[in-house]
C-alpha cells in the first residue's frame, strides 16, 4: 500500500515537473520551489524520470483485493467425500 501511494506521489510530482518545464503559467507559482539554475531541459528529463518511476511503482505494487476461496471437491473413486478450499 505504501509503494502505491509513493508511486502516485512521484507520478504527480513528475507530471508537475513536465508541465512546469513547458508552461510558464505553471512554472510561476512553483518558482519558489524550483531553483533558478535548473534549465527547462533538466526539469523535463527529471519530470519524465519521476513519472515513469511512479507509474512503475503503482503497477508493480500488489493488489489489495483478496481472492475468494473456492471449494474444490475431493473424490474417492466416483464419490465426493468432502470439499477443500483453495
Amino acid at each position: 500500500m505504501v509503494k502505491k501511494i509513493l508511486g502516485y506521489v512521484l507520478a504527480i510530482i513528475g507530471i508537475l515537473a513536465i508541465s512546469a518545464s513547458s508552461i510558464d503559467q505553471i512554472r510561476a507559482p512553483l518558482a519558489p520551489y524550483i531553483p533558478l539554475e535548473i534549465s527547462n531541459n533538466y526539469l523535463l528529463i527529471g519530470g519524465i524520470a519521476l513519472a515513469v518511476i511512479g507509474i512503475f511503482l503503482v503497477l508493480k505494487s500488489p493488489r489489495s483485493r483478496k481472492q475468494k476461496s473456492v471449494e474444490v471437491p475431493i473424490y474417492h473413486g466416483k464419490n465426493i467425500v468432502g470439499y477443500r478450499r483453495t
